[in-house]
């Protein structure tokens, strides 16, 4: 009789652990079903923040070309109104941009 109950008990064990591991392998599954729902959403986010930067550097690049074309069209305007002016500015600048090359 002692043998019959540990044998029952023996199986009632099997059982449980054969539950155990059936519950586990489901929430298991289930931990990592919700991790790649999380991975996708955060990929997407990380996706769309990264769009944003490339518009925001786009337009931050278009703003430098324009500004940089109008103060070229306000230079050539001066140039054009005091072109003595503008000469005798190059000469200098380039006297100064000589004479320190020199020095070193």
């Amino acid at each position: 009789m002692p043998d019959q109950d540990l044998a029952k008990e023996i199986e009632a064990l099997k059982k449980d652990f054969a539950s155990i591991k059936e519950d586990l392998a489901s929430v298991l599954n289930a931990l990592k079903e919700e991790l790649k729902g999380r991975v996708r959403r955060a990929g997407s986010q990380v996706k769309t923040k990264a769009e944003e930067v490339g518009e925001g550097m786009r337009d931050a690049i278009e703003d430098v070309k324009e500004r940089s074309f109008d103060l070229m069209e306000r230079l050539k305007e001066e140039v054009r109104t005091q072109p003595l002016l503008s000469t005798l500015i190059v000469f200098i600048l380039g006297f100064v941009v000589g004479w320190s090359l020199k020095r070193q």
